[in-house]
């Protein structure tokens, strides 16, 4: 997850975007830090259309 991107997400961790149609995904996620905890070395999932942190399905 790119550092700008911290500041929106702490505040809106939940935030997360609809499709305006039906779209293909190939189910590409990634891991990455947890930025909502400072010392936190937990691992969280990201991936399209998904709120950060929530596990997509299928994983």
């Amino acid at each position: 997850m790119r550092v700008d991107n911290s500041r929106w997400v702490k505040q809106y961790p939940y935030f997360h975007d609809y499709p305006g149609s039906i779209i293909p995904l190939v189910g590409q996620n990634f891991e990455t830090g947890n930025i909502l905890f400072n010392q936190s070395s937990e691992q969280v999932w990201i991936g399209a259309y998904s709120p950060f942190g929530v596990l997509p399905i299928g994983i």
